[in-house]
């Protein structure tokens, strides 16, 4: 061999590494370290939103392994639930007045929310020859006693006949969806809901009695869900 310098170098020769911050390499005496990046998922399962969009769970999966592997997986999932009235509300002796019933919903966390209810009222009467009454359905902020929803008509008790005597004995039952979306705010936390009926009755005939006006058990339901964070 000649010359002066071959380039040859003792196998102990240090390793220059870039002292750069973002080189997180480390020489040890078994070789280079490099860093290892271990994913987690955030603690909560409705973290705090980075934007307006709908909310999105995100799953991390390691099966382990070297290499690692990891599995990543995205979701829609918000919070959701359902309630039914299980107690007839009678709405007869407050004509006129809106009525509390036990068909109540809790909104858990800030958001907006969409909700649907499916309500149901019957009114019984014994008639001569006329009625105009009808049942009416609101859904109400539990705190505030706010509007949230407005009035709709559920069911309308309206009979004419020939003032003969004659008594008639009739029921008239109705149905109607109640949808809205609404909003819980930071501030609030979580809101409660509750659906509220009203019974009017417009016209007194002689000898017509009213025997009820009931928000129906079992046949009133609300389902909701959060659309977005």
């Amino acid at each position: 061999m000649t010359g002066t310098d071959a380039h040859f170098h003792d196998e102990t020769d240090p390793v220059l590494i870039d002292p750069a911050a973002c080189n997180a390499l480390t020489q040890t005496a078994a070789g280079l370290r490099a860093p290892r990046t271990a994913l987690q998922a955030l603690a909560s399962t409705a973290p705090a939103p980075v934007g307006a969009a709908r909310s999105v769970n995100v799953d991390l999966v390691h099966p382990g392994g070297c290499p690692d592997v990891w599995q990543i997986g995205a979701r829609l999932s918000p919070v959701s639930g359902e309630a039914v009235l299980t107690t007839a509300a009678n709405l007869l002796p407050s004509p006129g007045a809106w009525v509390n019933t036990a068909l109540v919903v809790t909104l858990p966390e800030p958001g907006r929310y969409f909700l649907a209810w499916d309500v149901r009222a019957q009114i019984c009467a014994q008639i001569n020859y006329c009625t105009n009454a009808w049942a009416e359905a609101a859904i109400f902020d539990n705190a505030t006693g706010g509007v949230e929803a407005g009035a709709r008509t559920i069911v309308q008790h309206q009979f004419s006949k020939a003032n003969d005597g004659a008594v008639l004995q009739t029921c008239q039952s109705g149905s109607i969806p109640i949808t809205h979306i609404t909003g819980v705010t930071a501030a609030q936390g979580s809101r409660t809901l509750r659906l509220r009926g009203l019974f009017q009755n417009s016209t007194t005939c002689p000898n017509t009695r009213f025997q009820s006006a009931t928000m129906v058990a079992s046949r009133n339901y609300v389902t909701w869900y959060k659309i977005t964070d």
